[in-house]
């Protein structure tokens, strides 16, 4: 009895030595999956944290170049306002021809124009007639400058026409500001 006692005793301590090492190994083995896990989960941080300044970069150098066409827009609004004050105050500063003089006679104005006066209803026939489009008075082609003053007022002719220089001066500065100004896109919501 005293050998199977000892057997025993043998069995049992194989068994916690052999039970020992498969505890190291799977510590082990464990330890080393989680130092992998770790590293790949700091490798992704990294990651994003590098797109993320990449990103707020991008985002850094867009709100500076916003803030410089702001701060452009502003100036030739400011621009635009001070010239429109110009204007207002001294409205000589339109004109860019001489103005046409003023002749010594009564100003005639055209004739009122009055509706006809309503018609009785009447039934509505089979088919409807087209609605009735009202002339002008005096077409363009009809009009005739009226002839020099005998008193020896300026001759109508000699005033400024489109083809004169009163309207073929070229404002380039004009031109690009109102383009500006109708291409700008405003936002109400604001």
């Amino acid at each position: 009895s005293s050998t199977v006692l000892m057997m025993a005793q043998r069995t049992a301590e194989a068994a916690v030595s052999e039970a020992r090492a498969n505890a190291a190994q799977l510590l082990s083995d464990a330890e080393r999956e989680a130092a992998s896990i770790l590293a790949a989960a700091r490798a992704r941080a990294d990651e994003e944290l590098q797109g993320l300044d990449r990103i707020r970069r991008e985002l850094a150098a867009d709100n500076a170049a916003l803030e410089a066409f702001m701060a452009e827009q502003r100036a030739q609004i400011a621009s635009g306002l001070a010239r429109i004050h110009a204007v207002l105050d001294d409205p000589t500063a339109l004109r860019t021809g001489t103005p046409p003089v003023a002749m010594d006679r009564p100003a005639t104005r055209p004739a009122a124009i009055s509706a006809p006066a309503p018609a009785a209803p009447a039934a509505v026939p089979a088919s409807t007639p087209e609605p009735e489009v009202f002339q002008p008075v005096l077409a363009a082609s009809d009009w005739q400058p009226p002839a020099p003053d005998a008193g020896g007022g300026p001759a109508t002719a000699a005033l400024p026409s489109i083809d004169d220089e009163f309207l073929a001066e070229d404002d380039a500065d004009a031109d690009a500001a109102m383009r500006r100004f109708f291409d700008a896109d405003f936002d109400d919501r604001r």
